[in-house]
């Protein structure tokens, strides 16, 4: 398999309350939509690792391994990245 097969370009609804939809399309690059913002890329690569903890801090995760007052995102989700970069995309609306 291709590195460029790994990722789907098929759309997977993360949130049906607000009809949000997300797809990987590389290893750093993600795109997200709702039904009221047009498609939205987010590449991790831009986003230094102070600003990614920022941003999943207001969700209760974490980066760091041990927090007395987050979860650890990388523990919890296999596919953290994924979690980041909608959590990115929701921040930034």
């Amino acid at each position: 398999m291709t590195t460029e097969n790994k990722f789907s370009k098929r759309w997977t609804c993360t949130d049906p309350g607000c009809k949000q939809y997300g797809r990987q399309l590389s290893e750093n690059v993600y795109e997200f939509k709702d039904e009221v913002t047009e498609v939205t890329k987010i590449n991790l690569a831009d986003h230094d690792e102070g600003y990614k903890e920022i941003i999943i801090n207001h969700y209760g995760y974490t980066l760091e391994p041990t927090n007395e007052f987050y979860t650890n995102i990388q523990e919890l989700y296999p596919d953290y990245q994924w979690i980041i970069a909608e959590c990115i995309f929701e921040m930034e609306q």
